[in-house]
């Protein structure tokens, strides 16, 4: 199983406690990747001079005595008046282990025969040995109290992550041997749950199936991806199940995410409890009460797609109507993964506690059920009476639930204003956003929002506000209106509206102090403009330059709208959230969060621009991590969701510390001139930004100076003092900048700045500076609990070491002398000092004991 790029950070974890003494058992479900981990982790070993002794638990020997050792070449058939063949064995092993520098290893260690788990537990107790054994979850009946990990001391368990949809990327895009669409992969994910087996399996078999297709490099699939061909690794899954466990998962398989006490119901608690302690349960928090539902998805769809057989028939029987599948669709979607809109295969986003990932893909399905309900809903009513106020319900029910845009025509041709100049106002409202968000027609949404407003009397400020909206996402920005007017006794939801679009035309023009006073004098009177307002406070505060601000109240939304089951709220908090933690250079947890929005199954179409600046970062993580299949395929995705430059910008690429070609700079500051010129000043002078960084040009930093001119604090401040340092060729500048940027909590800044000066000092043959710069700013970020060879990369110098330079480095850091890497590496000493030398050198340090320090930045 390709976990090996995946699980890196834990395969050091597992070696550090190894080499230190510990025994580690490793649990997760079959699929996991936890033999590949295991067998990563020993060769990492074997990189150090360590041993290992491999043992391998099958199910059919369980019930053999010693068969497992045997086959191991530790136990033979024992010698006449000797001692037992369990002894014999134990004293096998304790030769095996005896210089102090040999793990025995022992996979599936589940289904280790109890001899062979005594001999082992024997040979332990005379001269103790670190052991790494792989587990997986069992039913509390099959659990023995003498399991071998719980015997081995001292020791630490240690569960098998999930992947992440960014990493699910790069997994499905070797396995079928090209680029993936992010749409296939979300499918891919959820089915999957993040078990790496399963969605290899899953992609294996619909590609054998016929059902994938790649397309100008690019793989692409329908939406059922479960195929009969997946059951023989999803079996692996239920086989420690008893019968009423397997009853259980039918039926929640075929029913749904439920109330636990509802899916007590249908089953008994004690299946419940079996069918969670073998990991096949997740459970989601709402504000109705907790919801549970089966992991991983692919299991239940095997179950709800499969033929119908007798159990299956005994099953549904029982369940009560309000649990059983639903067929009716509406004719909004045939399946779970509707297209978008606006004509991309997108996803969106739904914040989840990032402690316990796998709660998302219940979560996911449950986010589906309601917005389908919804339009469900709103459709019957449209249907029974297609009146201005049903037909609003339903577009916005569309536009939430991303609903293909052959039924969002097929309503707009059908709409008909009102007499009541509310409903037609309503309506309009609605229409507009279709028109723009879903059928990418501005022009046609601005004509009619214009010939409306001239019909609804005190209603027209809605419209009026709707259109400010809606140019500053996918046009030019209106000019900040201090007096926009609104009549006196017009309805309150015209006063919302026109405050919510003010404050959405200040934080473009640069100007967030201004609408977070405007916002926070504004009544909730209407829940989209709630929550419009809402997402606009967060990145008023991003602007401001409050990261620390905005990712409390986006976090605190993301919970909200998770709990409500409000699907649109989402993404734009996650973006609040997302762009928080990058200038808060928290780039895990960055990562674990782009990792649960991008993997959801539907998108609103209204949150597109989300999506995409969401999609925009997640490329840029995948490349710096070195997956190019996966950041061309959300990169790809980020442009097509595109609907302009943003409030903010998606704060990525070229941001890095890589050299992009004149293409991709010249491409990024015809964007930063663009957002610029139309009045999206942050989004610019942020785009603007990374331009510079890649290619100081003095004249573009002045052009970006010029049009901030009257701006002078918060993101775009601090910015700018960026720009600043890179046009000027004195290090001590940039030291000055990046020191500042990191007391006011603006790491990733702060790093930027970093990262010239340290490039300054080598240009001047300085390299003892930088070094110290390195070391003195590293250790700021570790006392923050930051990774600064995340937010540093490739500046250490011994990125400049060559790889067998960078190998002596590493074994003087371990304290080899120079015979000893000699023999090591099979060369002289000679060579080895000439290494040696060069490394010094390189990474501007005076002896040996520097050197671990310095390679490890």
């Amino acid at each position: 199983m390709p976990a090996r790029f995946f699980r890196t950070g834990l395969r050091d974890d597992v070696v550090d406690y190894l080499v230190a003494g510990m025994s580690v058992d490793l649990v997760g479900l079959k699929g996991s990747g936890r033999s590949t981990i295991l067998a990563e982790t020993l060769g990492a070993l074997t990189e150090r001079g360590w041993e290992a002794v491999r043992v391998q638990g099958i199910t059919t020997l369980a019930d053999r005595p010693l068969e497992a050792l045997a086959l191991a070449g530790l136990a033979h058939r024992p010698e006449p008046r000797g001692p037992s063949a369990v002894a014999a064995a134990a004293d096998a092993v304790a030769r095996a282990t005896r210089d102090g520098r040999t793990v025995v290893a022992i996979d599936d260690a589940d289904d280790l025969d109890q001899a062979s788990a005594g001999a082992l537990t024997a040979a332990h107790a005379r001269r103790p040995f670190p052991v790494l054994s792989t587990t997986r979850p069992r039913p509390q009946r099959l659990r023995s109290p003498y399991a071998l990990p719980s015997e081995v001391r001292p020791g630490v368990r240690l569960d098998v992550p999930l992947l992440d949809v960014v990493d699910v990327t790069a997994l499905v895009a070797r396995t079928l041997g090209g680029a993936v669409t992010p749409e296939l992969v979300a499918r891919i994910t959820y089915a999957s749950g993040g078990l790496p087996g399963v969605a290899v399996a899953i992609a294996r078999t619909s590609r054998h199936a016929g059902i994938l297709r790649q397309a100008d490099g690019l793989w692409s699939g329908v939406p059922d991806l479960t195929q009969r061909a997946l059951s023989r690794t999803l079996h692996a899954l239920v086989a420690d199940l008893g019968p009423a466990a397997e009853r259980a998962l039918l039926a929640l398989s075929v029913a749904g995410p439920l109330p636990v006490e509802q899916a007590a119901e249908i089953a008994t608690w004690d299946a419940l409890e079996e069918l969670d302690d073998c990991g096949l349960l997740r459970t989601v928090g709402t504000d109705g009460g907790a919801l549970v539902g089966v992991f991983p998805p692919a299991l239940a769809e095997q179950h709800r797609r499969g033929p119908l057989t007798v159990r299956g028939a005994r099953v549904l029987a029982t369940l009560p109507t309000s649990a059983r599948p639903q067929d009716d669709h509406a004719g909004m979607v045939g399946d779970p993964w509707p297209q978008a809109a606006s004509g991309v295969e997108a996803e969106t986003a739904h914040p989840v506690d990032l402690t316990e990932p796998r709660s998302e893909t219940v979560l996911d399905r449950v986010l589906f059920d309601e917005a389908h309900r919804q339009a469900v809903l709103s459709r019957a009513a449209w249907a029974q009476e297609p009146n201005p106020r049903t037909t609003a319900a339903y577009l916005r029910a569309l536009l939430v639930s991303g609903a293909d845009r052959t039924r969002m025509r097929d309503v707009l041709a059908r709409a008909v204003p009102s007499p009541d100049p509310a409903e037609t106002a309503e309506l309009t409202r609605w229409e507009a956003q279709v028109l723009a968000l879903a059928l990418d027609d501005l022009p046609a949404a601005r004509t009619l929002l214009q010939a409306r407003a001239a019909e609804v009397g005190a209603w027209a400020p809605l419209l009026t506000a709707t259109q400010d909206l809606l140019e500053v996402l996918l046009a030019v920005v209106p000019a900040p209106h201090d007096d926009r007017d609104v009549p006196a006794g017009a309805p309150p939801v015209c006063a919302a509206a026109v405050a919510v679009a003010g404050a959405a035309v200040r934080i473009a023009h640069g100007r967030p102090r201004e609408a977070l006073d405007l916002l926070e004098a504004t009544p909730v009177v209407d829940d989209d403009l709630g929550r419009d307002a809402a997402v606009l406070t967060g990145i008023a505060l991003l602007a401001d330059g409050a990261s620390q601000d905005a990712l409390a109240w986006a976090l605190r939304h993301l919970d909200a709208a998770r709990a409500q089951l409000d699907a649109d709220a989402i993404p734009g908090h996650a973006y609040v959230a997302a762009s928080a933690l990058l200038l808060l250079g928290r780039l895990a947890e960055l990562r674990a969060l782009l990792g649960s929005v991008l993997a959801a199954s539907m998108v609103s179409t209204r949150q597109r621009h989300y999506t995409s600046a969401l999609s925009s970062m997640a490329g840029a993580l995948a490349r710096d991590e070195g997956h190019d299949r996966t950041s061309a395929s959300y990169r790809e995705l980020a442009a097509a969701a595109s609907t302009g430059p943003g409030l903010v910008g998606p704060l990525t690429t070229p941001w890095d510390d890589t050299t992009p070609g004149a293409g991709d700079v010249d491409d990024a500051w015809e964007r930063a001139a663009v957002a610029l010129t139309s009045g999206h000043l942050v989004a610019g002078v942020v785009l603007a930004g990374a331009v510079v960084l890649a290619d100081p040009d003095p004249t573009r930093i002045a052009t970006v100076r010029q049009a901030a001119a009257d701006v002078s604090g918060g993101l775009v401040g601090a910015v700018l003092r960026v720009l600043d340092a890179q046009a000027d060729p004195d290090p001590a500048v940039s030291v000055r900048v990046g020191d500042a940027l990191l007391r006011e909590g603006q790491v990733w800044l702060a790093c930027r700045a970093v990262a010239h000066a340290v490039r300054l000092f080598r240009a001047d043959g300085d390299p003892h500076a930088a070094t110290a710069l390195l070391d003195t700013v590293g250790a700021e970020l570790v006392a923050r609990g930051l990774d600064p060879g995340r937010l540093l990369p490739s500046l250490h110098a011994a990125a400049a070491l060559t790889a067998r330079e960078h190998e002596v480095a590493r074994l003087v850091g371990d304290g080899l002398s120079n015979p000893e890497i000699a023999e090591r590496l099979t060369i002289s000493v000679k060579t080895v000092e000439n290494h040696l030398n060069r490394v010094l050198h390189k990474l501007g340090v005076a002896d040996r004991a520097d050197v671990a320090r310095a390679v490890q930045g």
